[in-house]
């Protein structure tokens, strides 16, 4: 019987899991997701542009985040282009898009509230061809302002083959709406731990785990310190500008590409988050760097476990809502009234004692 192989597209990579998962977003146009390239306010031209392997392309769709109107339809178009001598049929299929760790999926539904549709599910190719595929994208009447979240799927169905392989291609694109009004853009760091408790000199790592509790899509930032036990700064790695989506946990490894010096090392993260990066956190965790240059370490490939997530603290250097902007001027308002009314009491009490002692 013959055996499907998918094709791991260098636009894409995508690939069976109970639906379909993009396996690294590096891999995925110039990282759009990965890279910071969508996210709040971010459009997806490297996405966009990105082209799949020898068999079909897609082209076209969103240029930048979808605004959302409740109750109105938003058209997105694509275009699918055959680039073999020979007919092609692709199937097009709507999913959900969310985080398994740091691998993107498309998988499952749309996010509640959410409607898309496509003008066909199926086309036929003849060769060099190409044909639109229209989808019609809605949040539902009275949707909350925030962020709404799909995929769309292009798998191409090959031909019967009486050879022992056949290979499939798949390729997705994300789909980012946001509902417009005021959102809440908060987010937490959930762990900061090295993957191992002893690491190679060139191979210290530290996985940052970050939930968005908010509402609404947006990047990461800030970087860590490497330093010594002695207080010296070794280097530092940037935190990549990866976008995170609303309750959806991201694992996000942060290598030093350097070699470090033996003996404990302490990983200091400042981290910010938010639409406009107005939410910072700290956390510090320690490694064991032992060993060689490309040697192993401990047992199998990356040693011991580590659990050294330490000292997490979060707080805002400005509110991120204009609502507690609003709450927090009324209370400034309203502090001011009561020591005005403080302050004329006490001048109504001198007043009145001044007459008392002129009587008398």
């Amino acid at each position: 019987m013959p055996h499907p192989i998918r094709r791991l597209t260098a636009s894409t990579r995508a690939r069976r899991a109970a639906g379909f998962a993009l396996v690294g977003w590096a891999a995925v146009g110039a990282g759009v997701l990965g890279a910071g390239v969508l996210g709040a306010g971010a459009g997806v031209p490297a996405w966009a542009a990105s082209n799949g392997g020898a068999g079909f392309t897609v082209a076209g769709g969103p240029t930048g985040d979808l605004s959302l109107p409740p109750g109105q339809v938003v058209p997105v178009d694509f275009t699918v282009i055959n680039s073999t001598n020979q007919p092609e049929q692709i199937n097009v299929a709507i999913t959900g898009l969310h985080f398994n760790g740091q691998t993107p999926e498309f998988n499952g539904s749309p996010s509640p509230g959410l409607t898309v549709t496509a003008n066909t599910t199926s086309l036929t190719l003849a060769a060099q061809a190409s044909q639109s595929v229209n989808l019609s994208v809605e949040a539902a009447p009275g949707s909350k302002p925030g962020g709404l979240y799909a995929g769309v799927v292009f798998k191409e169905i090959p031909p019967a083959s009486q050879s022992s392989t056949t290979v499939e291609e798949a390729q997705a694109r994300p789909l980012i709406g946001h509902v417009p009004g005021p959102t809440t853009d908060t987010g937490q760091i959930q762990a900061f731990a090295a993957p191992s408790a002893v690491a190679k000199p060139n191979g210290v790592v530290f996985d940052l785990t970050f939930l968005d509790t908010g509402d609404i899509d947006y990047r990461l930032g800030g970087t860590v310190d490497l330093v010594t036990v002695s207080g010296t700064q070794v280097g530092t790695v940037a935190v990549p500008p990866d976008t995170v989506l609303p309750g959806n946990p991201r694992v996000i490894p942060l290598a030093f590409n350097g070699t470090a010096p033996s003996g404990q090392l302490t990983g200091q993260l400042h981290l910010t988050w938010g639409t406009s990066e107005e939410h910072t956190g700290t956390a510090m965790a320690t490694v064991l760097v032992s060993g060689t240059v490309g040697s192993s370490v401990g047992p199998g490939a990356g040693g011991a476990p580590s659990a050294n997530h330490q000292n997490v603290t979060i707080f805002s250097r400005h509110g991120g809502h204009p609502v507690s902007w609003l709450f927090k001027g009324l209370a400034l308002l309203l502090l001011l009234i009561i020591i005005a009314l403080l302050i004329r009491r006490y001048l109504q009490r001198l007043h009145n004692e001044r007459k008392l002692r002129a009587r008398s």
